[in-house]
């Protein structure tokens, strides 16, 4: 387990807490190299029930009275079986109250009660304000598909910077006539297509290279984004403290995991996919020797550190692997490279209460903290009365320079702010304590929390600074390694 207070051989007035952190989500099922950051949706798993007795198309649930298919569905669903009767979902049969579809292929079903457990989506007004605009307008898609014979292809409409909508019926064609669809076009930008994937009913989805600068979703992506797990969207705004501070909202926080040893937390962690949690190295060690991961669980989704205190959206998950850096050795190196990852036997659904953070698979496009910055990190470490908090704490803390933290922070500390590491912190002030380990610091970027650090060092005992594994310099490593899940 972590070993989050550790004696050093050197002066004795050194004795480290251990601390981690790290971010971001993409795609929903198998994981390809991520680079971009945005996955698709889940499979469609709502069933149409037709009144002819038989099973329709499928389609998505964007809450619980709401659901989305695809019009050619519907169309024909009208002229072969008499129409849409009925939506089922695991059991749950619900009558259809009303359909709406859209001339370039959405297909809306209100129903006439709530699909039982289904809960809200994470931007239920935003659908609601969407649906009202597609019932009053026009809207036209207007990104263009370039195809690889040099021609141009179907429309598609922005979902967010780098996922665009278009139609299944579109990319069979362009791929069987054109040689596939290689970029996009919006006005005077074109950016590569990474990847595509639609299903039979008709819906497409383009995952993109880069970002469409100064794009933002049409009404159609802001109505289909509850279905698409974006990431790095907290949907509170509450600010407490891990130490003097005040319990915070599982909703300002919801990619942050905890690390469980026989049902005792022992870390934090970060959910950057939905079977990979992002945590330090050192949380996967006790005394050197690693653990065993069928004696692990990870929490996300709740406010309280007790496992046994699960709340509406809470999910746990077994572990089936541990992947620590290849070159961390603990104390020996100085806790340099303290990053790993959590592996999950089966898969977390985000939803209203659980959401990836984002992370640069990259390591370029989102800029690096600096002078000024001020990032968030959570966990349940000890509070003032130096107990571990039973609630989630949170704190604000400001990066600070190398050389601004290393003339603070005692002569015996330098040796482990390695290269990998950055200090964040306030001297006096809020901090991070044991228990804290493996949580993630994140900054804000363009509306969305980047997880940019992992909780390593600390120094017990002082409120001064902490030193984080710098996600960035780990982008390659993040890369390759997920190619292996």
């Amino acid at each position: 387990m972590l070993p989050v207070e550790v004696a050093s051989p050197r002066p004795r007035c050194l004795w480290l807490c251990l601390l981690a952190c790290v971010l971001t989500g993409v795609t929903s099922r198998s994981v390809p190299t991520p680079t971009f950051d945005a996955p698709y949706p889940d499979e469609p798993e709502v069933v149409l029930k037709l009144r002819d007795g038989t099973d329709g198309c499928k389609g998505w649930r964007l809450n619980a009275t709401l659901v989305v298919s695809v019009g050619p569905c519907i169309v024909r669903a009208n002229k072969d079986h008499q129409g849409v009767q009925a939506v089922e979902l695991r059991n749950q049969r619900v009558a259809v109250a009303n359909t709406r579809w859209w001339k370039e292929g959405l297909a809306f079903l209100w129903l006439h009660e709530k699909l039982k457990g289904s809960g809200s989506s994470i931007s239920l007004t935003l659908v609601e304000r969407a649906l009202e605009k597609l019932g009053s307008s026009d809207e036209e898609p207007d990104v263009v598909l370039n195809l690889r014979d040099g021609s141009s292809g179907c429309k598609g409409w922005v979902v967010n910077a780098t996922l665009v909508l278009s139609t299944g019926d579109c990319i069979e064609r362009h791929n069987k006539d054109h040689g596939g669809v290689y970029a996009v076009q919006l006005q005077d930008q074109r950016v590569d297509v990474v990847n595509t994937r639609w299903w039979l009913e008709g819906l497409a989805f383009l995952a993109l290279r880069e970002k469409l600068k100064g794009s933002s979703p049409t009404s159609v992506g802001v109505v289909l984004r509850p279905l698409v797990s974006d990431c790095g969207f907290a949907s509170a705004s509450g600010q407490a403290f891990i130490i003097k501070g005040e319990n915070a909202s599982v909703s300002e926080f919801p990619w942050h995991a905890g690390l469980y040893l026989d049902s005792v937390q022992v870390c934090g962690g970060s959910l950057v996919l939905p079977r990979v949690v992002l945590t330090a190295a050192h949380c996967l060690f006790k005394s050197g020797k690693q653990f065993d991961p069928s004696d692990l669980k990870v929490s996300v989704g709740s406010p309280f550190r007790d496992l046994s205190q699960t709340t509406t959206g809470s999910q746990q998950r077994n572990v089936s692997r541990l992947i620590p850096h290849p070159r961390f050795r603990g104390f020996g190196r100085n806790f340099a490279d303290d990053i790993g990852l959590v592996v999950l036997q089966s898969p977390i659904v985000f939803n209203a209460y659980v959401v990836p953070i984002c992370v640069d698979w990259g390591g370029s496009a989102v800029p690096r903290p600096s002078e000024n910055s001020v990032g968030k990190v959570v966990g349940w470490g000890r509070t003032e009365d130096t107990s571990p908090s039973p609630v989630l704490q949170s704190a604000q803390l400001p990066f600070i320079p190398f050389e601004k933290c290393a003339e603070a922070v005692p002569p015996t500390f330098l040796p482990f702010l390695t290269h990998d590491k950055f200090c964040a912190g306030n001297v006096g002030g809020s901090s991070v304590a044991p228990g804290d380990s493996g949580g993630g610091l994140a900054f804000p970027h363009d509306g969305r929390w980047f997880l940019m650090g992992v909780v390593s060092v600390g120094i017990p005992g002082q409120l001064t600074y902490s030193a984080f594994t710098d996600v960035h310099l780990y982008s390659s490593w993040l890369n390759e390694t997920l190619k292996t899940i």
